[in-house]
């Protein structure tokens, strides 16, 4: 790796480490934010994307990785699980019983685990890569970058909120190293109305895929 403007690059796998930042605080405020996003036009559609991809793979349980305000969960007609860090995410979830932590607790019955917009929020996102179990489907979208040198200027560069950036490649080539083989990949989000935001759908395999 080699260290450009506080980042650290990866050059074989074309991604950039942010992780010398400060995470920031996940709170009401941050919550309340994706519950605003509710019910408008470009959520409607990536509820639609969201829900139809998952249900491409499974119709067995779901465990959604970072919920937002939980809009995921409500519309997806599978039986959804859910794990957040952030206190009020928690509670919503404790409440309606679906909370389920997957570093602690078994997740043998999840068929799908969805990163909607979360596993960027990582700063060690092999620790939850290296919990899905073989055959298990990821769905996940994220922020994709054509120019790493350009990174400080997109919307999507936030310094203590998203710890590293990829290209289309380089992403692939990372989920590969965590044995997670690439299935599709889709820009639904982005004809949605979201900037340079692709999904992408991955298996866990029980070989290890190699270079």
């Amino acid at each position: 790796m080699i260290k450009f403007n506080n980042f650290l690059i990866d050059y074989n796998l074309d991604i950039v480490w942010d992780i010398d930042q400060p995470e920031i605080s996940y709170e009401e405020n941050y919550f309340e934010k994706y519950k605003k996003y509710e019910n408008t036009e470009i959520s409607k559609k990536l509820m639609e994307h969201r829900t139809n991809l998952v249900k491409k793979y499974s119709n067995n349980n779901v465990l959604d990785f970072g919920i937002g305000s939980g809009e995921f969960i409500k519309n997806l007609d599978n039986f959804c699980y859910g794990f957040d860090i952030n206190p009020f995410g928690i509670k919503w979830l404790t409440e309606k019983n679906l909370f389920l932590d997957p570093y602690q607790e078994d997740i043998s019955h999840i068929s799908v685990i969805t990163f909607w917009d979360s596993l960027e929020h990582l700063k060690e996102p092999h620790l939850i890569l290296d919990k899905i179990l073989p055959n298990q489907f990821v769905c996940i979208s994220i922020p994709i970058f054509k120019d790493l040198f350009k990174i400080k200027e997109s919307k999507h560069y936030r310094p203590g909120e998203h710890f590293f950036y990829a290209t289309i490649a380089g992403f692939i080539r990372y989920m590969k190293e965590n044995n997670l083989e690439i299935l599709e990949i889709s820009d639904k989000e982005i004809q949605a109305g979201r900037e340079n935001i692709y999904s992408f759908v991955f298996k866990k395999q029980s070989y290890h895929l190699g270079n």
